[in-house]
């Protein structure tokens, strides 16, 4: 075991002997943090879909459409947001009161 792996065990296991009341204030801590709560958030989306089927990022692009990534927005964390800023405009969605599902 290496010794991050060794260092994660030794705190699961003191997180798991807290008291109910103690683990709940370390967790509601923890997710006002904005930047751990969207580690979480990236880390249970990315557990939730680890069995899904891939494809190239290129032919995903081309398959969306502009009402699928306005649904699924919520699922895309704030730093996917920006990276998606970076692509040209023929597949960037702007968010707007007009816009659709």
């Amino acid at each position: 075991m290496a010794p991050y792996q060794a260092i994660a065990e030794i705190f699961m296991t003191a997180f798991k002997a807290l008291p109910a009341k103690e683990r709940n204030t370390f967790l509601a801590k923890l997710l006002k943090d904005n930047s751990l709560r969207e580690d979480i958030m990236d880390v249970a989306i990315a557990m939730k879909r680890g069995r899904e089927k891939t494809k190239p990022f290129r032919e995903f692009l081309k398959s969306i459409s502009k009402g699928w990534l306005m649904k699924h927005a919520l699922e895309i964390t704030s730093s996917a947001q920006r990276q998606l800023k970076k692509f040209p405009q023929a597949v960037r969605v702007k968010s707007s009161p007009k816009s659709s599902c």
